[in-house]
């Protein structure tokens, strides 16, 4: 088994304009490797008093920035700039956006792209931005998402697509053409509690959480094949093979090849060529099949010698 790698960006400082993206994407493309993944925020409030699930203080490092390209016109730019390297929401804060009109967006970014679209997607956390967006109420953000997800299937796959629920209702009408593939784009389900296994397990392609939440981290061989092993216990019981579910992981801290941790172990893609390249391998024997990872720092230069060094020194090892 071979682990796909792809890289994580965040749409703010050396990516927030027209140079640093296309840059970094083309190169990714041309480099080999296999996805790019666009993080999700539309505005950034200046007052954030909701807690970050993704560090131990709970700050999210994006409020001093201050700036934000928006998740779907960023993918379409990409698609329309690259030939071959899979474009990922990571991940969509479906509540943000209405479904039908982002259903019909990411289609047809889909058809243009032939069938490069992968819609990595999750329920939020800042219900800030949630109320300066007109998002539905932050405490129905579940319910929401299991609703524009059925919406999504429906209307990618349906001859006459209808629903009739709380938050999406549509019918009589026409929605063509549909995405490249029959099946609709793959959905892979982010997030790392039960909440969002069983959404997995109900209607994903695949899986999708990230490495730093300190309430269920996953920053180690040991802890992701620990997860894996419960992900399969939770879509078998949902009578799906668990076979038929793709495992991504998002790792939320730089590659590098000198960091350490405080204790002095070695962290996930840090150390040398060599022992990110045993990484992949390890992560691949537990049956992982894709990893997000940041190459990003404060210049686009600094980012493509990164991502350079790695499609040069660690890709060939796999």
């Amino acid at each position: 088994m071979t682990l796909n790698i792809g890289l994580h960006t965040f749409m703010r400082g050396a990516m927030a304009s027209r140079e640093g993206t296309l840059a970094v994407a083309q190169k990714a493309d041309a480099w080999g490797f296999s996805h790019i993944g666009i993080n999700d925020h539309v505005v950034v409030p200046t007052d954030i008093n909701s807690r970050y699930p993704y560090t131990e203080q709970g700050q999210w490092p994006g409020k001093a920035f201050g700036e934000a390209l928006e998740m779907l016109t960023t993918m379409s730019f990409i698609a329309g700039a690259t030939e071959r390297i899979r474009i990922l929401s990571s991940v969509m804060i479906l509540p943000y956006r209405p479904a039908v009109l982002t259903a019909k967006m990411l289609a047809t970014a889909d058809v243009l792209s032939a069938g490069r679209m992968v819609l990595g997607c999750g329920v939020g956390w800042m219900p800030e931005e949630f109320a300066a967006l007109g998002s539905p109420p932050f405490a129905e953000r579940g319910a929401v998402t299991d609703e524009y997800l059925d919406a999504f299937r429906t209307l990618w796959r349906d001859e006459h697509p209808e629903a009739h629920g709380k938050h999406v209702a549509f019918e009589n009408i026409t929605f063509m053409p549909k995405p490249y593939r029959a099946t609709g784009l793959p959905i892979w389900i982010g997030g790392e509690s039960t909440v969002a296994l069983r959404r997995t397990a109900r209607v994903g392609d695949g899986w999708y959480p990230a490495s730093n939440n300190p309430q269920a981290p996953l920053d180690t061989v040991e802890r992701i094949a620990a997860a894996i092993g419960e992900l399969d216990k939770v879509i078998t019981a949902a009578g799906r093979d668990p076979a038929t579910v793709e495992r991504g992981l998002v790792l939320l801290h730089s590659v590098d090849w000198d960091a350490q941790t405080k204790d002095g172990k070695r962290r996930l893609f840090t150390g040398s060529s060599a022992d990110m390249a045993a990484d992949a391998a390890d992560l691949a024997e537990i049956g992982l099949d894709h990893v997000s990872l940041i190459f990003q720092t404060a210049t686009a230069g600094e980012t493509l010698d990164r991502m350079q060094r790695f499609a040069e020194d660690v890709l060939p090892k796999l």
